[in-house]
């Protein structure tokens, strides 16, 4: 469901695991939710991206950074936006703050 998660805007390799990029990408998946009625992934395929504090919280609001130019894009957008802020906090190593304070997030089916 979420293909890829990176750091917004750097094109550092991060040090994070494997597991830990997975339990963000599996939290944010629970809580979003795709719009009835698509038939391919494009449709409902977004990017957003969001920045947390040091303890996981969101740290003001997510943006969207792509989605499909239609009513379930832009309705897949705001669902995407929706399930950071309700999936948040995110569990993540705070001594590896630096690499995962902006993340950059594409959800899709």
């Amino acid at each position: 469901m979420l293909a890829s998660l990176g750091m917004a805007g750097d094109s550092r390799p991060t040090t994070l695991s494997r597991e830990e990029l997975g339990a963000v990408k599996k939290q944010a998946k629970r809580c979003w939710k795709i719009p009835a009625g698509w038939s391919e992934p494009r449709q409902v395929s977004v990017t957003i991206r969001f920045e947390l504090n040091r303890d996981g919280t969101l740290k003001g609001s997510p943006s969207v950074v792509a989605f499909p130019a239609s009513e379930m894009g832009k309705t897949a957008a705001l669902n995407a936006i929706r399930a950071v802020a309700e999936c948040a906090p995110f569990k993540l190593p705070p001594e590896k703050y630096d690499e995962w304070n902006d993340i950059q997030l594409r959800f899709e089916p």
